[in-house]
C-alpha cells in the first residue's frame, strides 16, 4: 500500500513538473519577462528542488540560468533575487559536496558584478555556512544550518542593504514555498555533513560517551536534528546495526578502528 502511494505521489510530482516545463517553454518562446513569467520560473525552481524526483535532477540548473536574465531585466525584484541567490548557492554546495569549487566560481561571479550592492548579493550567512563546512567545523555548521538561523540572517531592516563584503541584505517577506525550499536544501546538506562528521569522529576517537553531559556535544558535532541523550543513543543504535559502533559498559560506544 505504501509503495503504491509513493509511486502515485512521484507520478503526480512528475506531471506537475512537466506542466511547468511546458509553461516555461511557452514563456520563453514569447519572450515574456514580466511578473507572471518570473513567478512561473521561481515556482518551477522551488518545486524541482522540493520534489527531487528523477525528472527534476537537471531542472534547477536550467531554470536558474533563465532566472538570472529575468532579474537583470527587472530591477523591482531585489528580494526574490536574493532568495534565489541563496537557493542557488545552497544547491551548488549540495550538488558538489564535498567540493566547493562550483560554489566558489558562482560566488566570484556574484561579487564581481557591478550591481552586487543592489541585487542578488550573497549574504554573510551563506559564506559562514560554507566556511564551516570547508573547515570541518561541524558544531558551527549545525548552528548555521538551522532554518531559524537563515531567517534571522535575512531579516535585517530594508535600509541595511548589502555590500561586496557580504553584509546581510533584507530579503523582505518570502513565501512558504521559498522557505520550504531552503529548509529542504539545508536538511539534505546536513545529512551529507553528518556522514562526513561521523567519518571524522571514527578516525579521531576509539570510544565516545553519550552520558555525563557529553551527549549534547556529540549530537551537535554529528549535526543531528536533536542533541538529547535519546537522540544520540538512537543514532548510535542505528550505527551499531550496520557494524559501525559497539555498546560497552557505562554508556561508552566503541567506534574507532579498534572496535572489533
Amino acid at each position: 500500500m505504501q509503495d503504491a502511494m509513493k509511486k502515485k505521489e512521484i507520478e503526480c510530482q512528475t506531471n506537475i513538473l512537466i506542466l511547468f516545463r511546458k509553461l516555461r517553454e511557452g514563456l520563453l518562446a514569447s519572450g515574456r519577462k514580466d511578473a507572471f513569467a518570473l513567478e512561473v520560473y521561481e515556482t518551477s525552481l522551488y518545486l524541482s528542488i522540493l520534489f527531487g524526483c528523477s525528472v527534476a535532477q537537471d531542472m534547477p540548473t536550467a531554470i536558474l540560468s533563465h532566472l538570472q536574465n529575468m532579474y537583470n531585466s527587472n530591477a523591482s525584484c531585489m528580494s526574490t533575487s536574493t532568495t534565489t541567490t541563496t537557493i542557488h548557492l545552497l544547491h551548488l554546495l549540495l550538488m558538489g559536496y564535498p567540493s566547493q569549487q562550483a560554489y566558489f566560481d558562482r560566488l566570484k561571479t556574484l561579487t564581481s558584478r557591478s550591481n552586487t550592492t543592489q541585487e542578488g548579493a550573497p549574504s554573510s550567512w551563506i559564506r559562514a555556512l560554507a566556511r564551516a563546512l570547508l573547515r570541518y567545523d561541524f558544531i558551527t555548521f549545525d548552528v548555521l544550518s538551522q532554518v531559524d538561523a537563515f531567517e534571522r540572517s535575512h531579516s535585517c531592516p530594508p535600509s541595511c542593504g548589502s555590500t561586496t563584503t557580504g553584509r546581510s541584505i533584507a530579503m523582505g517577506p518570502f513565501d512558504d514555498l521559498a522557505k520550504a525550499t531552503v529548509s529542504t536544501l539545508l536538511a539534505r546538506l546536513r545529512s551529507k555533513a553528518r556522514g562526513t562528521a561521523w567519518s571524522v569522529m571514527k578516525g579521531a576517537y576509539r570510544v565516545v560517551s553519550v552520558s555525563d553531559q557529553k551527549e549534547e556535544w556529540v549530537g551537535r558535532y554529528l549535526v543531528l536534528d536533536g542533541a538529547s541523550r535519546a537522540d544520540v543513543e538512537t543514532w548510535m543504535e542505528e550505527r551499531s546495526r550496520v557494524g559501525d559502533a559497539i555498546l560497552e559498559r557505562g554508556g561508552w560506544w566503541k567506534i574507532g578502528r579498534g572496535r572489533r
